[in-house]
Order: C-alpha cells, then sequence, then structure tokens
C-alpha cells in the first residue's frame, strides 16, 4: 500500500511525497494497486491530456483504494483543456474492497468529465464517487458524451455496485449524470 501525494500546480515534478509531491498522475497511474491512497492537494489546478490523466485499472483487490485531497482552499480542478476527453477514467476495478474517488472537481472535457466504464468482458464493481463536481465538459458536444458517465461495453462487460453521492454535474453539453448499459448507442 503506498500514498501518492499531487500538487497539480506544482512546477516541478516531486517524489510523491507530502513534502515533494508529484505534479501529475503520469509518474505512478500505471502502478496504483489496491489500498494504495492518491492525495491531491486542494487549492491546485492542471489541465490534463491522455498521458496525464486519472487512469484506473485495479483488477481483483480485497483493499480499499482512496483518492481524495489533503492540504487547505478548494477542491483540485482536474480540467481537460478542450483536448483530454476524460480526466478521469475508471476503465476496471473488479475486487471486493472499495474504489472511492472524492472531492475533485472536473471540468472543460471535450467528452465526459469522469467516465466509469467495464470494457468487453470486464467487471467495475464497489465503486463510490462522492462530493465530485463535474461542470462545463463535451466542450466538443461528443456524442454520449456528459458530466459522469457509468456504462459497460456493448459486447460484454459489467457494472455493479457504483454509489454516485452528492456530486454535482452542471452546465455540461450533455447529460449531467448518465448510467447506460450500451446495447443501444
Amino acid at each position: 500500500m503506498t500514498t501518492y501525494y499531487v500538487d497539480l500546480s506544482a512546477t516541478v515534478n516531486g517524489s510523491g511525497s507530502e513534502g515533494s509531491p508529484y505534479n501529475s498522475f503520469a509518474a505512478f497511474v500505471s502502478s496504483i494497486a489496491g489500498g494504495d491512497r492518491i492525495r491531491v492537494k486542494r487549492g491546485t489546478s492542471k489541465v490534463l491530456n491522455s498521458g496525464t490523466r486519472l487512469n484506473v485499472t485495479i483488477a481483483s483487490s480485497a483493499l480499499e483504494t482512496l483518492i481524495d485531497t489533503y492540504g487547505e482552499g478548494a477542491p483540485p480542478v482536474l480540467s481537460g483543456g478542450g483536448t483530454n476527453f476524460n480526466p478521469i477514467y475508471i476503465k476496471r476495478h473488479d475486487g471486493t474492497g472499495r474504489l472511492i474517488i472524492r472531492d475533485l472537481d472536473v471540468t472543460t472535457a471535450p467528452g465526459s468529465g469522469v467516465v466509469v466504464e467495464s470494457a468487453s468482458g470486464q467487471t467495475i464493481s464497489n465503486v463510490l464517487l462522492q462530493g465530485l463536481r463535474a461542470y462545463e465538459n463535451n466542450v466538443a458536444n461528443q456524442s454520449g458524451a456528459d458530466g459522469i458517465r457509468v456504462s459497460c461495453a456493448k459486447d460484454g462487460g459489467l457494472i455493479s455496485n457504483v454509489t454516485i453521492d452528492g456530486c454535482d454535474a452542471f452546465n455540461n453539453n450533455g447529460h449531467g449524470i448518465k448510467v447506460r448499459d450500451n446495447t443501444q448507442n
């Protein structure tokens, strides 16, 4: 179990400790495992791209994984900057442990701001999205893009026990929060 600290406004990438935080998710996102903690500094913001967005893929963990904030100030802002389709993209979480993502702002993605999506033959289960704010997303007016989207693949994905609690989704050029099974477009 590892705790990663991220200061989205830092100009220099650190070692991931609270005193020397990373300045993006790119340095460790492929290493996230069940039981890890990702702490994002409040009052910071960053325009993310496909290499720096928060991709979460955790297989078969019984441990709780937490992505939340530390410090004082407004919630951290993860911006798509008009070019990154999904600043937060959860594509696999199938253990008995819970994945909790809370107290982040997600904005200006050309597609959906937050995506929980099971791929073909994959499972998304035991996910809690809490206190997120998804606003002004889908700036490119993409079909099927929303503030927060929960969906499964057309060819056999599974979604189970995903909770959206106290989230605000507003001023998105699509649905605020959309849950769909993708059997139809």
